[in-house]
């Protein structure tokens, strides 16, 4: 059975910096679609309340990955 490379501090960095990408592109796509589509005087309250859903859920997801356990939208075979 080979062994496996040692980790790295590229392999520490790509951990860390993934997590974060997908957090901001996320975000970004919610504040696009506010800009686009919402016409209300409550810009700035619903922005806010994107960013604050968008980062919990990505604090809940890094928290259970991290805890291994499933998460709502994961897909295990037999898992219903």
């Amino acid at each position: 059975m080979a062994s496996r490379p040692p980790v790295t501090t590229a392999d520490y960095m790509v951990v860390a910096l993934s997590p974060t990408l997908i957090f901001f592109l996320v975000g970004s796509l919610c504040f696009y679609l506010v800009e686009v589509f919402y016409q209300g005087q409550y810009e700035l309250r619903l922005l806010w309340v994107m960013l604050m859903f968008v980062m919990g859920i990505w604090l809940y997801r890094a928290w259970r990955w991290r805890r291994g356990g499933p998460t709502p939208f994961s897909t295990r075979p037999g898992w219903h």
